[in-house]
């Protein structure tokens, strides 16, 4: 079975590096489950134009070029893939991180997303498309929103819990708390 992965906080935890990057410039404390929401500027205290701007810097950084891997992700992908399953990765950030982010997900999860990360810059069924048409029967998302529109479109989903997204509970959508939860439910 074909399975679909975001990558920010699915396969790459991405807020513990933004909160580091941000604790380190702006003098904050900023842990992950202060995050409690997808629109940074209400966790980092400022408009939408600094909150660009923040984001803009910490794609130059090293945390930014270093991202480590969700806790229990690697071995979750290593043993779906060892009982078959195939994978395909999608993100919605901007094309200009394209050789980080292939880089980053090569370095984790070698040959499991080669050629096979799809990006885009803002809607999320421009960056895959219709993600049934591709053959994916799973979705694994951490966003309620993209995590519906799969939905909608007859996909499973599995929603990663995060603190931006403990306040939704869509329906038709499987909550899952870590990739051990991942592995079992597929």
């Amino acid at each position: 079975m074909l399975i679909a992965s975001d990558i920010d906080d699915v396969l790459l935890d991405l807020i513990p590096a933004i909160a580091e990057f941000h604790n380190r410039e702006y003098g904050t404390d900023l842990r992950k489950k202060d995050f409690h929401s997808y629109r940074l500027g209400e966790v980092f205290g400022c408009g939408d134009e600094e909150t660009r701007r923040r984001m803009d810097e910490f794609l130059k950084t090293e945390e930014f070029k270093d991202i480590k891997p969700v806790d229990g992700a690697v071995e979750g992908v290593i043993r779906l893939r060892d009982n078959g399953h195939s994978f395909v990765a999608i993100t919605s950030r901007v094309l200009s991180c394209r050789r980080i982010t292939e880089e980053n997900v090569e370095r984790y999860f070698p040959g499991t997303f080669t050629g096979q990360i799809y990006f885009a810059t803002n809607h999320y069924l421009k960056r895959f498309s219709d993600p049934k048409s591709k053959g994916a029967y799973v979705m694994i998302e951490d966003s309620v929103v993209y995590a519906e529109e799969c939905r909608d479109l007859g996909i499973e989903v599995l929603l990663m819990d995060s603190p931006a997204n403990r306040n939704e509970e869509p329906k038709g959508i499987a909550r899952v708390r870590n990739w051990q939860e991942i592995v079992e439910y597929i």
